[in-house]
């Protein structure tokens, strides 16, 4: 007990530096013992979560895993997509819609090709690809769970990007049912499959930069009407934009045509896939998810 009393005379010093260090390990310890955090108040528990140091410091939060955590949000998110109506009706919609071009320009047309199929697909993807994304930090915040979520030990970009890939999984499900087309084509005649291939990563891409965007829409807005109405906004202006370039000079084309992420991926369905368009579509995916990120991170310190 002359640790925390009065010291002897004569040893002051030395009783006062190992006072010091007695209350520093003993306050190591305590922030190690996992009962501590189940005596804390909510508030104080995500305190703690966000900016202590068993967050950034703690050897056991980086052996579970960071991508384990975001497939944990990747499964989450799929069975929310999987166990409503709203899930199926999306997916209903968007492949009765593709068939319907296929088969217009496949029937009516009688040319046996998939380069008219993937020059109306972005069209397809403004439409589709907002209302899968509309919910997935929208109705979060909306319903209180994003503060749950808040208080787990998972990261912001964990959160951003297990809701971005269980979007897109969503979409390349439905890309892999489109492949009866080509198959279809094989079955009549001799295909390019290398064009058709590039054609597929371009499509995926270009799903990729959407999904992204409107990640974004949804991290803006409680609502998820308005996250579908502002994501819908947001790729029709890139898409109207690309459409109105031959409109301006010669030197706007040039620079809209570097910065339009639908000139790259016209450019890749000629067959061709250049490394600078990957990592430029690239580039606005992670532009667009950083985005995301700096939103939710503002929500939890405003």
């Amino acid at each position: 007990m002359a640790l925390f009393g009065t010291p002897p005379c004569g040893t002051g010093h030395f009783c006062a530096l190992l006072r010091y260090v007695s209350l520093m390990c003993l306050g190591h310890i305590a922030l190690g013992m996992p009962c501590i955090a189940t005596k804390m108040t909510p508030s104080s528990r995500s305190q703690l979560v966000l900016t202590g140091p068993k967050r950034t410091h703690d050897p056991r939060f980086y052996e579970a895993g960071f991508m384990s955590q975001i497939s944990t949000l990747i499964w989450k998110e799929w069975r929310t997509a999987v166990d409503t109506p709203l899930g199926y009706v999306i997916a209903v919609a968007f492949l009765l819609a593709a068939g319907f071009f296929f088969g217009n320009r496949l029937f009516l047309m009688g040319q046996a090709e998939m380069r008219s199929f993937f020059s109306i697909f972005p069209v397809l993807l403004i439409f589709f690809i907002p209302a899968m994304a509309m919910r997935s930090l929208a109705e979060e915040k909306r319903s209180g769970t994003f503060e749950l979520l808040a208080t787990l030990p998972v990261s912001a970009i964990q959160i951003v990007m297990g809701k971005y890939l269980a979007v897109l999984l969503q979409v390349v499900v439905l890309l892999g049912f489109t492949l009866v087309y080509p198959l279809s084509l094989a079955t009549l005649g001799n295909i390019d499959a290398g064009q058709i291939a590039a054609s597929y990563m371009a499509a995926l891409l270009l799903a990729a930069f959407y999904t992204a965007v409107c990640i974004f829409a949804s991290s803006l807005t409680r609502n998820a009407v308005v996250a579908y109405v502002l994501g819908l906004s947001l790729l029709l202006a890139v898409f109207l934009l690309a459409q109105a370039a031959p409109l301006f000079s010669p030197s706007v084309q040039n620079m809209l045509e570097i910065m339009s992420p639908l000139s790259r991926y016209q450019s890749m369905l000629r067959g061709v896939v250049h490394l600078g368009d990957v990592v430029f579509l690239l580039a606005l995916c992670g532009a667009f998810l950083a985005a995301a990120h700096f939103q939710l991170e503002r929500r939890r310190w405003t």
